[in-house]
């Protein structure tokens, strides 16, 4: 069985790889032809949308107690699996 503490860094780390690949979605939504641009655009959107909900169940997590946090994972187990899904979403158009 996870611990909060295992869980926490196992998001936290899923959270940093999100943005980077978010970063780089950006980057390339910079060099896109001007068309596409509003496509991407609204993509990068959703998906920072998806993450600061994301951040958000791993705040609530963070700030509950030792107990607490195994009622609060589901929301976040499908807050994480809505970020993912768009993310793999987004890399088929990039």
């Amino acid at each position: 069985m996870t611990t909060r503490h295992e869980y926490i860094e196992k998001l936290k780390s899923m959270l940093d790889d999100f943005e980077t690949e978010l970063d780089e979605f950006e980057a390339h939504a910079q060099r896109t032809k001007v068309d596409l641009k509003f496509e991407l655009d609204d993509q990068i959107s959703s998906l920072k949308t998806k993450r600061d909900i994301a951040k958000s169940k791993l705040s609530e997590i963070m700030d509950s107690g030792e107990e607490a946090w195994h009622d609060i994972r589901q929301g976040a187990d499908e807050a994480w699996a809505a970020l993912k899904e768009a993310m793999d979403k987004a890399r088929s158009h990039f």
